[in-house]
């Protein structure tokens, strides 16, 4: 997603970074639960839909071990998608990151190919 700013009379072509999206409400880059944009919502860019269910939880995206989705009342319960830092994973069921040794699947996950 790419927008123009124009400051003080320049123009300037902006790229949203880190999995953002251009919100024509703010005109700014925000999640794409928050700009919920037809053809750019989160369920729409991540293949991820978020249970219907109460209270708040972390789902394990099937993808990429650092990578998980948010649910919750502040995301008006669409995923926001978060990352676990470098030699970390995600843990269904700690919901949390942690060694990629404590969670099946990701044992080798940043073992050299």
């Amino acid at each position: 997603d790419q927008y123009i700013d124009c400051t003080s009379g320049v123009e300037r072509l902006v790229t949203c970074q880190n999995h953002l999206v251009f919100d024509d409400k703010t005109g700014d880059c925000e999640h794409p639960d928050a700009a919920n944009r037809p053809g750019c919502t989160a369920e729409e860019l991540y293949g991820f839909t978020c249970p219907n269910s109460i209270g708040q939880a972390r789902y394990a995206a099937d993808s990429d071990c650092r990578a998980f989705f948010t649910c919750g009342v502040f995301t008006n319960y669409h995923p926001r998608l978060g990352g676990c830092p470098v030699n970390s994973v995600f843990n269904p069921g700690s919901q949390a990151c942690d060694q990629p040794e404590n969670v099946p699947g990701c044992e080798k996950y940043y073992d050299s190919p």
